[in-house]
């Protein structure tokens, strides 16, 4: 199974800022919440500037299955968990509190994008709603008949909804290349060029469109030559060219064909065992110390175009009962 990071940025209503939401947010923090038949808990925090989180998700199920070979047969190993415990999925999520833009790690059963909306969205309601009543009681100082004008304008100035989509990357060349383990393929699509022994080059009017299909050999060893051999062949391909890709997929056996140009809805991509791996050995609390928090860290400094700029310092980060907690126990 693969594990993608996703990205994706968030908006709010007006006079919604980072800082009260967070706040919230943050004082919810380590608490089992619901979700129709779902249970789930989230803890977060700053780090190097950057808001992080864990998401965990409960499921009801308490037995597994597996498959083991002796000789000619297959079979079945039953497991149930002990008591106390429960079958769970797992994600984190990393984001730039400057731009509300960020990335965390989805696989099938884990940290859905309606699950990530949610968990921001109920601060943002409660927060929308005191907002409002706050404003309400401002421009009604002057008695009760002008109580629904005051709703109005207090609903205008507070309008809007909170909102989470999912970014998507589109993929030059270079970024395609880097899913790849090996290249074995290449073909291209174009307007006014031909297969001529191999070469890609715009020749006779008459010709309208072209394509070419070239296939490897020996992509392990020949790797580099590959990948310059593209670079140079596309280089000057126009807006109309189509080029597309084969081969093995970053740490998977998977063959397949990628578009330059077309929009890839992950930020990066690994195998589940990988992912497990890269989690916290013991504690779940532990968690802003693990490797996974740190290559979603890495995804959000080296992508300033898509995510943003490092923010500037935390200073903009209000107490929480998190925080006022975790100075008690220190002290």
């Amino acid at each position: 199974m693969n594990v993608n990071v996703v990205g994706f940025q968030m908006s709010f209503a007006r006079r919604i800022n980072i800082p009260e939401l967070y706040q919230l947010l943050e004082s919810s923090s380590g608490k089992k919440l619901r979700q129709g038949s779902t249970s789930y808990l989230y803890y977060t925090d700053l780090k190097e500037g950057y808001i992080i989180g864990l998401v965990l998700r409960f499921k009801e199920d308490k037995k597994s299955i597996a498959t083991s070979k002796e000789g000619e047969e297959f079979i079945i190993d039953k497991t149930e968990l002990g008591k106390g415990k429960e079958s769970t999925e797992v994600s984190l999520f990393a984001i730039n509190p400057e731009t509300c833009r960020g990335v965390y790690y989805s696989y099938i059963g884990s940290l859905s994008s309606s699950i990530l909306k949610t968990i921001w969205k109920k601060p943002h309601d409660k927060l929308k709603t005191y907002n409002i009543k706050s404003l309400i009681d401002e421009y009604s100082q002057h008695g009760k008949k002008d109580k629904a004008a005051a709703h109005k304008r207090a609903t205008d100035d507070c309008s809007g909804l909170f909102n989470l989509e999912l970014l998507t990357n589109p993929a030059d060349i270079d970024d395609l290349i880097k899913h790849y383990d090996t290249i074995n393929a290449l073909e291209i699509n174009s307007v006014n060029a031909f297969n001529d022994a191999g070469r890609y080059r715009p020749d006779a009017q008459f010709i309208k469109r072209g394509k070419i299909n070239q296939t490897f050999e020996n992509v392990v060893s020949n790797e580099s030559k590959i990948v310059a051999y593209i670079k140079g062949l596309i280089a000057n391909k126009s807006d109309d060219d189509i080029v597309k890709l084969r081969g093995k997929l970053e740490g998977t056996s998977e063959d397949k064909w990628l578009v330059v140009g077309e929009n890839i809805q992950d930020f990066g991509r690994l195998k589940f065992d990988s992912f497990v791996d890269l989690l916290p050995e013991h504690k779940w609390s532990d968690y802003s110390s693990c490797e996974a928090i740190e290559k979603l860290l890495y995804i959000l400094t080296n992508k300033t175009a898509i995510f943003g700029d490092l923010p500037a310092d935390e200073a903009w980060r209000l107490e929480s009962a998190q925080t006022i907690n975790k100075k008690e126990t220190v002290e």
